[in-house]
């Protein structure tokens, strides 16, 4: 998220936050709006493989994992200082994916929910910014 004031979506502003969810609602990230100049998270875009330890005798083969896309919703509630926040989802390399700049919102305590899909089993970072410096 970048904010161009530096006071984040918090505080006498209004209270604001940011979450992240998979398609399936579940809530990935949940961050307060209080941060200086930006801040970023990390989001795994996928389900995590969580498997009981097996024992095999043989040795086996497992299918190819089909690779696609993973839709995860973003949703941000601005305090009333919207027009100076801006973010973006990064992939690890800093190629920009996906990028809403300061100045892409302009009503003031607005939320903001959007979809967006990502490649499958991928890491992306999420990436906040204030650009007053005062997050708050």
């Amino acid at each position: 998220i970048t904010d161009e004031e530096g006071d984040g979506l918090c505080c006498e502003n209004g209270e604001g936050y940011f979450q992240i969810y998979t398609a399936d609602g579940s809530l990935i990230v949940d961050e307060s709006g209080s941060f200086e100049s930006s801040t970023s998270v990390s989001v795994f875009a996928g389900k995590p493989l969580t498997l009981p330890p097996t024992v095999s005798l043989s040795p086996t083969t497992s299918a190819v994992p089909t690779q696609g896309l993973f839709p995860i919703t973003i949703a941000i509630q601005f305090d009333q200082w919207a027009t100076e926040t801006g973010f973006s989802l990064l992939s690890l390399d800093g190629n920009v994916l996906y990028e809403w700049p300061p100045g892409s919102f302009v009503e003031p305590n607005q939320r903001f929910d959007e979809t967006v899909k990502l490649p499958y089993a991928s890491e992306v970072v999420f990436k906040a910014t204030d650009t007053g410096g005062d997050g708050e």
